[in-house]
């Protein structure tokens, strides 16, 4: 049996200062506590167009006997296409340097700057991509958990509404977490290695 998780940072053991070790990671964890191989191909960054093609990507390995678990994440962030990257849209809107100068450049975020205003379509095209995932997992019998961080209303009407039994954590949940300063790693939200600790049994409890 084997445990595949899709998210962002979130879903992994991301700090700025990478004070948290891999193996305290609640992925590890949970793998750990019930006796899996775990395959996380979640990456710090990521937005939901990012960690719906990851998925796309890998779904061909997941079996009958296998469990997913995937994070919904931010949507200030969006998908750059033509590079598989994520836009920072909060870096467009403060016309701050952008966070990802790699895979994006200056002239990206121009582009993309005329739609900060009318996300509605693309968010609604990432929510009917999310649901047709969760409707191919459900065909095909697979076990799957889901968790999100960032409150949205498309995110209730596509997501939340239709896979309510499968949630482990709304985005209520996580911001009561990350709003705690003892699971905080230094002054980063970023979760802490009892942040983890206690997000591993929160989803544990919740999947047996």
């Amino acid at each position: 049996m084997k445990l595949f998780v899709f998210g962002d940072s979130f879903s992994t053991n991301y700090t700025l200062d990478n004070q948290v070790k891999v193996e305290e990671s609640w992925p590890v964890l949970l793998s750990d506590a019930l006796n899996c191989k775990l395959l996380n191909y979640a990456n710090a960054g990521m937005c939901n167009g990012e960690i719906i093609n990851r998925f796309i990507q890998h779904y061909y390995e997941i079996e009958a006997d296998d469990m997913v678990v995937i994070q919904t994440g931010f949507f200030s962030r969006f998908l750059n296409p033509f590079t598989n990257s994520t836009i920072f849209a909060n870096d467009i809107l403060s016309g701050s340097e952008h966070k990802n100068l790699d895979s994006n450049t200056k002239q990206d975020y121009d582009f993309y700057r005329q739609y900060m205003l009318t996300l509605d379509t693309y968010i609604t095209h990432d929510m009917l991509k999310y649901k047709f995932i969760l409707d191919y997992l459900s065909i095909r019998n697979i076990k799957f958990f889901l968790w999100s961080v960032d409150p949205h209303p498309f995110l209730d009407k596509y997501i939340i509404n239709n896979f309510s039994e499968r949630y482990m954590l709304y985005p209520k949940d996580w911001e009561r977490i990350t709003s705690d300063r003892k699971f905080w790693a230094g002054n980063d939200k970023h979760f802490n290695a009892p942040a983890h600790s206690f997000v591993f049994e929160w989803f544990y409890s919740r999947m047996r």
